[in-house]
Parts: structure tokens; sequence; C-alpha cells
């Protein structure tokens, strides 16, 4: 998440960049903690999406590489989603704070 501030903070002073858009440093603090709570939900939010169409497709596994831990999809369906709301939440900081 970080990472992704830097990028778009196009080489500004890190610190300064993100008080200047979120406020204080205890907002900032505020920000990524709630950023942080609600990404760990919509993460078991994804696993149980996967879950689910797994079950109505009837497949078991999404793949055979890691055997007896469901395979390596199963193991980044919850991530994916994650990433996808993480990166809205640097592009809406970023670009419209």
């Amino acid at each position: 998440m970080v990472f992704l501030l830097v990028i778009f903070s196009g080489g500004a002073d890190f610190s300064n960049f993100m008080t200047e858009k979120v406020g204080d440093a205890t907002a900032v603090m505020i920000v990524f903690s709630i950023i942080g709570i609600v990404g760990s939900i919509v993460s078991q939010i994804g696993d149980i999406y996967a879950s689910y169409l797994k079950r109505k497709t009837g497949i078991k596994d999404f793949g055979n590489y890691l055997p007896g831990h469901g395979g390596v999809m199963d193991r980044l369906d919850g991530i994916i989603f994650n990433a996808v709301f993480i990166f809205v939440c640097m592009l809406i900081i970023v670009f419209v704070c």
C-alpha cells in the first residue's frame, strides 16, 4: 500500500505528500488503520466468494499444484479482492483528496 503511494506521489517527499492529502500524522494513521481493517474484511469476502463459485460449479480445488491446500488460486483468492480494494483506496487518496 505504501509502495503505491510512493509511486503515485510523483517524486514528492512521502511524509509531506500524505499530510497534504489526508491531514496531520494522526489522521494519516487513522486512514491507514481503517483501510487495513476494511481490507481484511474484503479479503474474507473474496475468499467466501471464491468458495461459493467452487461449490456452485462443483469444483473441489482450483488447482493441483499444492495438494491438500486447494491449489494456488485458493491461496490467492482473498488477496485478489484485497489488492483491488487497496488500489482503489490509494487512487481515491491521491486523486480525490
